[in-house]
């Protein structure tokens, strides 16, 4: 039974025809998202003197990271839409676990490896055509700009998209990104009904699991999470995430049957 779970040998027997198959069309899309990036920080430091500023990246790395991953993750499982390439997918002889590993390795952890590589490339050759010592590399667990939380919110977004792939057999981008949506839409609906209750109204704004500003006559003043709150919030993310992964484990497996 345990063999029939998991197999190291078919595991990486697996990945390894992964690889081979689709290696070709990776690197093609890496290649078009580091041409983007490049065509765009260029732009940026041609308008800036040379100079590609912190925020400058922490935007473009937050949009291509969250938009390019979510693509690539809702494609992963692209087979299953097909009759015939899911009858062969799903007939491999590999464990559904297996399976699932595979293109959670790549969906994840990979693409985040490439993409942040690939990105930190892009800024460096620019920088140095520039020649501005100004320009200076974003660096990813800065305490000022947090650029390390959007790659949380990448893990989020990826347990969410990762499950859409396997449940929508068509349009996987589109109807995640709608249920998504529409999930953003109630919740946020939700905080601030449960924020006025709370608050008797004196509020101007309410960022569900960020923050809130709250009027007091004519002030008005900032109540954010402290750091245990932050972690707090971090790990509960994250433990949603783990929950949406292994739904997902288990949709395929029904798929299977």
């Amino acid at each position: 039974m345990a063999n029939n779970f998991f197999s190291f040998n078919r595991f990486t027997m697996l990945f390894a025809k992964h690889t081979q198959e689709h290696y070709k069309a990776y690197l093609m899309s890496l290649g078009v998202i580091s041409g983007i990036l490049t065509l765009l920080f260029a732009f940026i430091a041609y308008n800036n003197n040379g100079v590609i500023g912190q925020v400058s990246q922490l935007i473009l790395f937050s949009t291509f990271l969250l938009i390019a991953g979510a693509i690539f993750t809702s494609m992963i499982f692209a087979d299953l839409g097909d009759k015939k390439k899911a009858i062969q997918t799903l007939m491999l002889p590999a464990s559904y676990v297996e399976k699932f590993l595979v293109s959670w390795i790549y969906s994840l952890i990979i693409f985040l490896i490439c993409f942040i590589g690939a990105f930190y490339l892009v800024v460096f050759i620019v920088s140095s055509i520039w020649g501005n010592p100004e320009s200076k590399l974003m660096d990813l667990f800065s305490e000022d700009l947090k650029p390390y939380r959007i790659i949380g919110f990448y893990i989020i977004l990826h347990s969410i998209t990762l499950i859409g792939a396997i449940y929508f057999e068509r349009l996987h981008f589109v109807k995640t990104g709608f249920v998504f949506f529409v999930f953003l839409v109630l919740l946020s609906i939700l905080n601030q009904f449960i924020t006025y209750f709370l608050f008797d109204g004196k509020f101007s704004k309410a960022v569900p699991f960020i923050g809130l500003q709250v009027i007091e006559g004519e002030n008005s003043w900032p109540i954010r999470l402290n750091e245990n709150a932050d972690m707090l919030t971090s790990l509960m993310f994250f433990t949603v995430a783990i929950v949406f992964w292994i739904c997902a484990l288990f949709k395929l497996k029904e798929k299977e049957i």
